[in-house]
């Protein structure tokens, strides 16, 4: 299996590790810190690494966002849930 087929088998759990572990490193704190209600303007990240943070996540769950789906997201745990859907209905769609 490959990396990219791995990854869309992640569960909701598997990503929420992954974006809160990506947002920790680039602003330097603990996991533990970032959650779900936490407002992406909140997460003082720069617009440079918030594009990093969704462009990982497409590259690793091998999808593409809709523009229109990013520009309602608010929180973090309004990505994680995108991110959730986004794979589902690709893997539907497969």
């Amino acid at each position: 299996m490959s990396g990219a087929e791995e990854m869309r088998r992640i569960d909701a759990g598997s990503l929420d590790e992954f974006v809160r572990s990506y947002v920790a490193n680039e602003i330097g704190v603990s996991t533990g810190l970032i959650s779900d209600g936490l407002r992406l303007e909140e997460l003082g990240l720069s617009s440079n690494q918030l594009m990093e943070l969704v462009y990982e996540l497409e590259e690793s769950l091998d999808v593409v966002f809709d523009q229109a789906d990013l520009e309602r997201i608010v929180t973090l745990g309004d990505l994680v849930s995108l991110a959730l859907a986004t794979a589902a209905h690709v893997r539907v769609a497969e």
